[in-house]
């Protein structure tokens, strides 16, 4: 590293400024900031919430129990919302000109509809709703005494809060998608100018 040359003082604020090229990283790259990590987030959360259904397992002479599935539902609610929320940043972009390289997954863009996202979101959500509704009968027929359903009940919590996530999901894109000018918007590649 040299030492600055300049007989003045830098312009620039420290904070200030460098708090704005952050900013406009983070807004200007949803796709490494919000949907590749969510999507790593999801997989890794949907595995560990998975692999111990049957009940605790072992990496090694390394423990996973509860509180590693506990985890995986948390980080798989992350990841489905920030994912979610990048490719609805892209799609709203795209729409307003903001880009001038937003290119959404074909099966997004043209095959996703807000009837099959409504389907498979509300099936998902009924799977979970079920699940609870099994274990709330059992603690009922026992007397309201202590049952051991914490994994079952993970996995309805699981199940429910991905159906609401790809329900809210299908809204809100089908909205942005069949917006008055989302055709013309589609077809154009002119970035607009901020």
């Amino acid at each position: 590293f040299y030492r600055d040359k300049r007989s003045r003082a830098p312009h620039l604020k420290t904070w200030s400024h460098g708090w704005a090229v952050l900013k406009y990283m983070l807004l200007f790259g949803t796709n490494k900031i919000l949907i590749w990590p969510g999507v790593v987030s999801f997989i890794l959360g949907t595995i560990l919430v998975f692999s111990q259904i049957n009940g605790p397992i072992h990496i090694g002479s390394f423990p996973v129990d509860i509180h590693f599935m506990v985890l995986g539902l948390m980080l798989s609610i992350i990841g489905i919302y920030m994912s979610s929320s990048g490719i609805l940043v892209n799609l709203y972009s795209k729409l307003r000109y903001y880009y001038g390289n937003i290119h959404l997954p074909k099966a997004i863009e043209t095959i996703f509809t807000f009837d099959k996202g409504f389907f498979i979101g509300g099936l998902l959500g009924l799977i979970g709703v079920i699940t609870e509704t099994v274990i709330l009968t059992q603690w009922i027929n026992m007397g309201y005494r202590n049952i051991s359903a914490l994994r079952p009940v993970i996995i309805g919590f699981y199940f429910i809060f991905l159906g609401i996530a790809i329900v809210v999901f299908s809204f809100i894109f089908t909205l942005l998608k069949e917006s008055p000018n989302a055709s013309l918007a589609i077809q154009s590649k002119k970035p607009h100018n901020i």
